[in-house]
């Protein structure tokens, strides 16, 4: 069972792309309303265009999120990403963790 350990200082996460290594905490994420697979976070990997990353702190995971990147029609090559899933433990909401990740993006 993954541990929530708090307080959580949401300046001091670190925020990188998950890999498939890392399928077993975001299931714990993931687990409060639904599941994930690490052979899907792998497939998922595989695509320039979709990015999954966690915001982790000492270890433990707070929360992930999977973007998808896209070229802006009115731009050119500018690219944007849309945010189509976002997940934060529970413990760990309304602390500035999810505004944390968003902000490396």
């Amino acid at each position: 069972r993954y541990e929530m350990k708090l307080p959580l200082n949401a300046t001091a996460a670190s925020i990188r792309r998950a890999t498939h290594h890392d399928a077993a905490a975001i299931l714990c994420l993931y687990r409060q309303p639904v599941a994930v697979s690490a052979e899907h976070l792998a497939k998922l990997s595989q695509f320039k265009h979709h990015v999954a990353l966690v915001a982790e702190q000492a270890g433990r995971f707070y929360c992930s999120a999977l973007l998808t990147l896209r070229e802006d029609i009115m731009f050119g090559t500018r690219a944007f990403a849309v945010d189509e899933n976002m997940i934060a433990d529970q413990k760990a909401r309304s602390q500035g963790i999810g505004s944390s990740l968003l902000h490396e993006v």
